[in-house]
């Protein structure tokens, strides 16, 4: 809403007529009463929609942007030439469009687990064997396959222990392998028997191996697969030859030594001078 001073209007005429304006414009309850206050003034209405603003001009964006809908800014122009207000008639909030739901966040963090587990296994297969890049490709699509369903089995409650945990867990996480290894071994872990909870995490282990060559079966001609099984072979066989604990630990220190009885104390070297008479 806009009040022009005709020419020859004197600079007390002017100031007159602002402050009018200034007095009634501000006494606006809403969009409604534009058109009342504006006959009222002599004042020219302008409408102005799908304005942005962000490329307004500075001193025009401190006048709105702490508006409420319906409220008006202080007069602002000059005497000279002319007065004008704004009046807010609605906002529109930008879109938080680039800002992902929890549920997308967690299919994110999801798939960056399968990526990572997927190319972890093709890692070591890489050193047993020389893929083509069309069967890297064939086979870490499986990987993925694979590693995405294990990661599914995964428990909503045993993701807050995984690597990068925000939870307080004192550089104590778990990783993948390790819950999908506690998961897959089924029954619980008889604790007081060592030994048959080392060979319960060894059998776990031979099954993914086994689990883990399937995904080659098909792509590998037979001499590349006839390698990778040797090297599952020779991983097998270093399990077995790995130590098996007995139950019986002891401290390779030893016992603390047991306290010595304390003697009279002796003191050497030392003269005894009586206390002078008197």
């Amino acid at each position: 809403m806009t009040v022009s001073f005709a020419k020859g209007t004197t600079e007390a005429q002017a100031t007159a007529v602002a402050s009018e304006f200034a007095t009634a414009t501000q006494a606006i309850q809403g969009c409604g009463d534009v058109a009342r206050v504006a006959a009222a003034q002599n004042a020219e209405v302008a409408d102005r929609e799908n304005l942005v603003i962000k490329d307004m001009p500075a001193a025009i964006q401190n006048l709105l942007l702490p508006l409420q809908i319906g409220q008006v800014t202080r007069p602002f122009g000059s005497i000279e030439d002319s007065v004008s207000v704004l009046v807010l008639c609605g906002r529109d909030e930008p879109t938080m469009a680039n800002v992902p739901s929890e549920e997308q966040l967690k299919d994110t963090i999801s798939e960056q687990r399968t990526n990572v587990r997927a190319q972890r296994m093709l890692s070591g297969a890489l050193e047993d064997i020389d893929l083509s890049p069309e069967q890297r490709s064939d086979v870490l699509e499986r990987l993925r396959v694979k590693a995405k369903a294990d990661v599914q089995t995964i428990p909503a409650a045993a993701t807050l222990l995984l690597d990068k945990s925000m939870l307080p867990t004192n550089n104590k996480e778990l990783s993948v392998d390790g819950v999908l290894l506690l998961a897959k071994m089924g029954e619980e872990i008889d604790t007081s028997d060592p030994g048959a909870a080392h060979q319960k995490v060894l059998d776990g282990q031979r099954m993914e191996l086994e689990t883990i060559l399937q995904c080659y079966d098909g792509i590998l001609t037979p001499a590349q697969m006839g390698q990778y099984q040797a090297a599952l072979i020779e991983q097998r066989n270093l399990m077995d030859r790995m130590p098996r604990p007995t139950g019986d630990f002891e401290d390779p220190e030893g016992p603390p030594p047991s306290p010595q009885p304390k003697g009279p104390e002796v003191i050497q070297n030392e003269e005894y001078n009586p206390p002078p008479e008197e």
